[in-house]
């Protein structure tokens, strides 16, 4: 299967995904309306799914966002080492550390020829909801996470991939 095929591209029609911010879920609706907490956990569903496609055009992919398949939800998907999936409602980074790192990156939705060079910070705080609804806070570094995060909290932000300089 070619990535091309799941994710959205810049020259598709629905390129305009990667261009806005998505919608919150709806947090109190998610509680409450078991035929809309099925929406969001469906749209879930599907990116764990995409994220675990083997793609014949792109390396495995770290993370995924509402925006990468077309979601309009402010959802997060990130694949952890040991398999599972770290699911992230609602994600925003709420503390950056000090310092940064330049990082080769090529996103999946437009699949760059050449990976290019992205600052990321080093440490990031992020606040989200789980499948349960309860309220995270985590702590990401570049030893884990961070820059995926990062990545996939922009994409849901209408940034597709940043490249200027981290002021």
């Amino acid at each position: 299967m070619k990535i091309k095929e799941q994710l959205l591209h810049i020259d598709e029609q629905q390129s305009h995904m990667l261009e806005v911010p998505l919608f919150d879920v709806n947090m109190r609706l998610y509680m409450s309306n078991k035929r809309y907490k099925k929406i969001v956990t469906d749209a879930i569903s599907h990116m764990c799914k995409v994220l675990n496609t083997k793609f014949s055009d792109y390396p495995e992919l770290k993370g995924i966002s509402g925006a990468n398949v077309g979601i309009p939800f402010n959802l997060v998907v990130v694949k952890k080492d040991d398999g599972t999936h770290l699911v992230m409602i609602n994600p925003k980074i709420t503390k950056y550390g000090r310092h940064t790192k330049i990082v080769k990156s090529n996103c999946g939705s437009i699949n760059l020829k050449e990976p290019i060079k992205v600052r990321r910070w080093k440490f990031i705080k992020a606040v989200y909801h789980d499948l349960g609804g309860a309220v995270v806070e985590d702590t990401f570094t570049d030893k884990d996470y961070a820059f995926t995060v990062q990545h996939e909290v922009d994409h849901n932000r209408g940034i597709t991939i940043l490249t200027e300089e981290i002021k």
